[in-house]
């Protein structure tokens, strides 16, 4: 776990839990004598350090509307404030460019919709629904890097506009 760059309580949570995952299905069905441990014990932390990047992921938001819901010193600062209000309207702009195929996706991807749902709301194949989203995504992206209004070296502008990737 320390090898992948994560600190050493995080570390050490993941190997205790791996342990406790192993033990609950050692209980379950016990292992074969010829059951390699070790490479168990490291597929149980490679797949809960999948699990854990999901979580984290899922928490995100690409919703812009709740940027302002977040707290923290910077929510009090005017300046901030004014910042974010700014890209609020630079990114409904380019939004604007986009196709309505691409509004109406990101727009219930933003809102919290499942794929499945995104896909009956919209007449198409649930696959067809993360093809589209990806696409129109990088479309959103593209025109976010190619307009002069965002300062990508800005190291905070993606906490500002939300995670695009």
């Amino acid at each position: 776990a320390r090898s992948k760059g994560a600190s050493v309580d995080y570390a050490d949570d993941l190997v205790s839990r791996a342990i406790v995952r192993i033990m609950e299905r050692h209980r379950a069905s016990p292992f074969e004598p010829d059951t390699n441990i070790e490479a168990y014990g490291i597929t149980v932390i490679r797949n809960l350090m999948i699990g854990d990047v999901r979580s984290r992921e899922i928490q995100k938001t690409d919703n812009v509307a709740d940027i302002e819901d977040v707290g923290g010193a910077s929510a009090s600062n005017p300046e901030t404030s004014t910042l974010v209000e700014e890209c609020k309207r630079n990114l409904k702009r380019l939004l604007l460019k986009l196709s309505e195929a691409c509004q109406k996706i990101l727009k219930l991807y933003a809102e919290g919709f499942k794929y499945a749902e995104m896909a009956e709301e919209l007449g198409i194949n649930t696959n067809t629904v993360g093809t589209r989203l990806l696409r129109c995504r990088n479309k959103l992206k593209d025109l976010m890097e190619s307009d002069s209004l965002y300062d990508w070296d800005d190291p905070n502008i993606l906490d500002i506009l939300g995670e695009l990737e």
